[in-house]
């Protein structure tokens, strides 16, 4: 029973935090490939790792392009890598066969 309670609050902490990057996406537009910025959704991405202590930055990686976003929990703040490395190329195409 004790494993179902953290289990359910596990969760109940994820979906919070997927609100919380929705709530700042609505407001920040992404880059995308072509130079042009549209609004992301958090459904776009996947929860990399929660921080281990509050004020740390929360990691999600674009389900499409396979880059990250940083958010930090404590502030709000949204932190996009755009650099040469692999999975910090800052843009955020979305791909039309996801939803068929």
């Amino acid at each position: 029973m004790g494993d179902s309670k953290s289990r359910e609050e596990g969760q109940e902490e994820i979906n919070q935090q997927f609100e919380k990057l929705d709530a700042i996406l609505q407001h920040r537009p992404l880059l995308q490939q072509d130079g042009l910025t549209r609004v992301v959704r958090a459904g776009e991405f996947m929860l990399m790792f929660q921080p281990s202590s509050p004020g740390n930055e929360v990691a999600f990686k674009h389900k499409d392009t396979r880059n990250y976003v940083y958010m930090n929990e404590k502030t709000g703040h949204l932190r996009v890598p755009q650099s040469d490395e692999p999975f910090h190329l800052g843009f955020f195409d979305h791909q039309e066969w996801r939803e068929k």
